[in-house]
């Protein structure tokens, strides 16, 4: 009876992974390849909900999920107790201007500059924690500055071609998109049709950092609820950390596992 229980997946342990949506296609794509290919060899059921996560995974406190793929707004934000975490890295936005904009020529942008911009961001409900943490930065260059809901969230060339068609210069703050310093604004500059151009965001030196907010980094992190059964955690922990180290639960933050490419980062 018991064989045939677990051959029907009855009584086997089961684990609910909440991925919250806009996260790196790659980041997720790779996270819930190795979590299948592991816990299939552990006899664990993985059930993948896709749903908004806020920057503390209250999803995970009231036992709607038992891990979560989702953003931190600060390296060393303090979780709840009941989870440990794992740090993926650090990600950045992408932000495209006018291409008439003189940013446009130089490749970069300051927050100054953004500021004097409509912005397309948001909306806040998708990622509050990451759009509040924004406009405190956008609002230490102006504190009048709003942002403006796209109308088209998950479509960013429909989104780039609204912009760009505005009767005010208009620019685009997307979601955290990619590893913080992996790339140049050149390598995905042109939309095609829109008149967009893709831009980094300037950083300001240490020194100034210390007097002024800077843009913000998000870092994506893998959490999950330190209840879980043994058998499960052992599949969350192997499949994410594979050559990382697990954060500190509760009382520090999540330790990064450095800024290499999330394929190898994740890679079997």
């Amino acid at each position: 009876m018991r064989l045939t229980r677990q051959a029907a997946g009855i009584g086997r342990p089961r684990l609910r992974v909440a991925i919250s949506p806009g996260m790196p296609e790659a980041l997720s794509a790779a996270t819930v390849s190795r979590l299948r290919d592991i816990t299939t060899d552990a006899n664990v059921d993985v059930t993948c909900l896709e749903t908004f996560l806020d920057t503390e995974f209250t999803l995970i406190g009231q036992h709607h999920a038992d891990a979560g793929l989702g953003w931190l707004v600060a390296a060393d934000q303090v979780l709840p107790v009941h989870l440990d975490a794992m740090s993926l890295g650090d990600f950045e936005p992408d932000v495209w201007v006018p291409s008439s904009h003189p940013a446009a020529q130089r490749e970069v942008i300051s927050l100054g500059e953004l500021a004097r911009l409509d912005v397309v961001h948001g909306p806040r409900r998708a990622w509050p924690g990451i759009y509040d943490a924004w406009l405190a930065s956008l609002r230490s260059a102006d504190s009048r500055f709003e942002f403006t809901d796209p109308p088209f969230r998950r479509s960013l060339p429909l989104t780039l071609a609204f912009a760009a068609s505005a009767s005010r210069p208009t620019a685009v703050l997307t979601g955290p998109r990619h590893l913080a310093g992996g790339r140049t604004a050149s390598e995905d500059r042109a939309a095609d049709g829109s008149e967009m151009v893709c831009v980094r965001l300037t950083r300001p030196s240490l020194r100034r950092a210390r007097r002024s907010r800077g843009a913000p980094t998000c870092h994506a992190s893998f959490s999950r609820s330190s209840s879980t059964s043994q058998t499960a955690s052992t599949c969350t922990r192997d499949a994410v950390a594979a050559d990382g180290r697990p954060g500190k639960r509760g009382r520090g933050p999540a330790r990064p596992l450095g800024r290499r490419p999330v394929g190898s980062m994740l890679a079997a």
